[in-house]
């Protein structure tokens, strides 16, 4: 499938294999129901992106970005993974002036392994790349592999990696406030979910 994305438009994908162009001011919406996707994009010239994923089945997802120049690339991907999950994710960045804005944030009761590769080319300027992956682990395995391949000194570069069990003063304060504990858990989990999604409360609803 090809498409091409125009100013203001929201796309949902639909089907497992597909290219996208981006012009303009767009988003990308990714729900539950499609499993095990490849997804192409590029950012043309001026274009800005916003990415919605929120997972919950096991499956192997790949994206792969293409950013050319003034680009603006907002991704926010979601999971609660219960047996095993591979996420693939590529942004390759040819051009000058560009910002990508990448968090990765779950739940593991499984084995997830997160594929995360940041590639800037030699020649271009003044593009900024952050980063930043947040999992939960109940009872699973996280493999977090992160590459960032910087070929430029005219480039702010991060990548911030932090896998974690449930944070027992967290769960300890919640207590205190007469929450049980099974439920403290859920809502310590929910803001994993849910809170990256705060700002957009269309998507928030789909996925609920």
């Amino acid at each position: 499938m090809n498409k091409i994305l125009v100013d203001g438009e929201v796309f949902i994908l639909s089907s497992q294999d597909c290219f996208c162009e981006v012009n303009g001011n767009s988003k990308i919406y990714i729900l539950p129901n499609i499993n095990n996707y490849n997804l192409s994009i590029v950012l043309n010239d001026n274009a800005n992106l916003e990415m919605y994923i929120f997972t919950n089945n096991s499956r192997e997802n790949s994206i792969n970005i293409t950013s050319k120049n003034n680009t603006s690339l907002k991704v926010i991907h979601t999971f609660d993974i219960k047996d095993d999950y591979s996420f693939n994710f590529k942004n390759k960045i040819i051009g000058d002036n560009n910002i990508s804005d990448v968090l990765i944030k779950g739940v593991s009761r499984g084995l997830v392994k997160l594929n995360i590769d940041g590639d800037i080319d030699d020649s271009t300027n003044d593009n900024e790349l952050d980063e930043r992956i947040k999992v939960l682990t109940r009872g699973g395995k996280v493999i977090c592999s992160p590459i960032l391949q910087v070929r430029t000194k005219n480039v702010i570069a991060n990548h911030g990696n932090s896998i974690s069990n449930i944070d027992k003063s967290a769960l300890f304060y919640l207590e205190s406030k007469g929450i049980s504990e099974e439920n403290a858990i859920r809502l310590i989990e929910y803001s994993y979910l849910y809170g990256p999604f705060k700002d957009n409360e269309e998507f928030k609803n789909m996925i609920k």
